[in-house]
This record gives C-alpha cells, structure tokens and sequence, in this order.
C-alpha cells in the first residue's frame, strides 16, 4: 500500500518527466504549490495542472493531469 507520501512522490516525478521529456523544457522552472503543478516555458508562459483522478487530460506514467489555465 502507498503511503501519501510516496504518491506525492510519484506525481512529481511523473510530472517532471513530462515537462523534461515530454516538452523539452528546464525542470527547474517547475514549481508545486498546493496541489497545482506548473511549469514556465522558454517563452515565459507558465502552464498549470492539478492532479486528477478521472482519466482525462493528461495522462504521464499512469498519473492524470488536468489543465488549468
């Protein structure tokens, strides 16, 4: 059984390779605040997710993301 602990893990480990592998973009620009995943690209323009449960939106590595802005 997961803890919270190791599934927070795993989503942001899915969303690091999303942003890294995925949209070639710097890894360090991401950021999690409050349950919201982002990340700024090259451009300057900043794209925020939160985690979801249903399978829509983004899907990286079994993890499902929804677009928010």
């Amino acid at each position: 059984m997961q803890t919270d602990e190791q599934a927070e893990k795993w989503y942001r480990h899915a969303f690091t390779c999303y942003v890294k592998d995925w949209k070639k973009q710097d890894e360090s620009t991401i950021r999690i605040e409050n349950g919201i995943y982002s990340y700024t690209t090259k451009r300057g323009v900043r794209h925020s997710f939160r985690r979801s449960i249903k399978p829509t939106g983004l899907k990286v590595q079994s993890v499902y993301f929804e677009q928010i802005d």
